[in-house]
């Protein structure tokens, strides 16, 4: 599994959004409900992605989940 987590935080206000990017909708789902449930963000949006990248050398297009806490 590939996962990659992106932070942007507002100095001012101290609230970022983090995106996380999950192989399937289930295990966005998880993280989603996860973070809701324990507080840690208010709302999580889920949406379906396509991703080209890179990984270990080799060029790689995935249909993933990404996932805006």
């Amino acid at each position: 599994m590939r996962s990659e987590k992106v932070l942007v935080m507002a100095e001012s206000t101290g609230y970022g959004v983090v995106f996380v990017t999950a192989s399937s909708e289930q295990e966005a789902q998880a993280i989603a409900n996860a973070l809701v449930e324990a507080k840690l963000a208010a709302c999580v949006s889920l949406l379906p992605i396509h991703s080209i990248y890179t990984w270990q050398g080799q060029i790689h297009k995935e249909q993933e989940w990404q996932t805006a806490d």
